[in-house]
């Protein structure tokens, strides 16, 4: 459902599927199956008002100019992105998951792994941090 809160007025967009919204653009994951589970990655451009299926795999996020998401590979999962408008796709990760996108960066963990490490690369998959085993967990106010 798409809602437009200046003429109070809403509209069906999709019957499944749904994710992060920006101002122009929306990821969804599984539209088009039926309850809206399972994979595939669909980019709705509000502009042109045009789905684009991006991906089979799951977990889409919008960062930037960028869209992420996870995806099976043989025997690994890795993290692939593209710029919104379209080009080529690139592995940014290997054997990862959970992306957690922000601007030029991007968290992920290791995966499969009994004791996953949290990494910080850029979009080009450039590693900036890593910390020891551990897992994502919001910090709280002291």
């Amino acid at each position: 459902m798409l809602y437009d809160l200046a003429s109070n007025s809403r509209e069906l967009i999709s019957d499944t599927g749904a994710h992060p919204v920006t101002p122009d653009w929306i990821v969804a994951q599984g539209r088009g199956i039926p309850d809206g589970l399972g994979g595939g990655i669909d980019l709705f451009n509000r502009a042109t008002r045009q789905w684009e299926r991006v991906s089979d795999g799951d977990t889409g996020r919008i960062t930037g100019d960028h869209v992420v998401w996870q995806e099976l590979s043989g025997d690994r999962l890795e993290i692939r992105g593209r710029k919104l408008l379209g080009g080529p796709i690139a592995a940014v990760a290997a054997f990862a998951t959970r992306p957690a996108p922000d601007a030029s960066q991007l968290a992920w963990t290791d995966w499969p792994d009994p004791q996953p490490r949290v990494h910080v690369t850029t979009l080009d998959g450039e590693e900036i941090f890593e910390t020891g085993p551990g897992i994502f967990r919001p910090s709280s106010a002291a």
